[in-house]
């Protein structure tokens, strides 16, 4: 790149189940706060709605994005893989629209939907 060149913030994707207070998901919010704005851009993706921790992220400059909802309590095995499957199906639309430079997948779920919107 030469000087004067403006390159675009790497975009970086956090995927999680959820945006509840727990080690990995503080974690990943820490790096968002030290990353440089000017050069990072984050989002963090919820695959279960709202979480304990969406404001905070949002203050540290960070998007929030939801792809799903919680799951519903006592629902048939049915139903729960339905919403499963469409907890999948936005996250790929939404990986493919948004086309992140980085994605940190560190947790069970959303390590796996993540390798599944890369492959499908």
């Amino acid at each position: 790149m030469r000087p004067g060149d403006r390159q675009r913030p790497l975009r970086i994707a956090f995927p999680f189940n959820h945006l509840q207070i727990g080690g990995a998901e503080l974690r990943a919010l820490r790096l968002a706060e030290r990353l440089p704005k000017d050069r990072f851009a984050c989002e963090f993706i919820s695959l279960s709605g709202h979480g304990e921790v969406d404001e905070r992220i949002r203050d540290v400059g960070a998007r929030v994005r939801y792809v799903g909802s919680r799951p519903l309590a006592g629902a048939p095995l049915p139903i729960r893989a339905v919403g499963r499957l469409l907890k999948v199906l936005r996250y790929m639309a939404l990986a493919r629209r948004t086309r992140y430079d980085i994605v940190n997948a560190w947790l069970y779920p959303s390590d796996v939907v993540e390798v599944a919107a890369r492959f499908v």
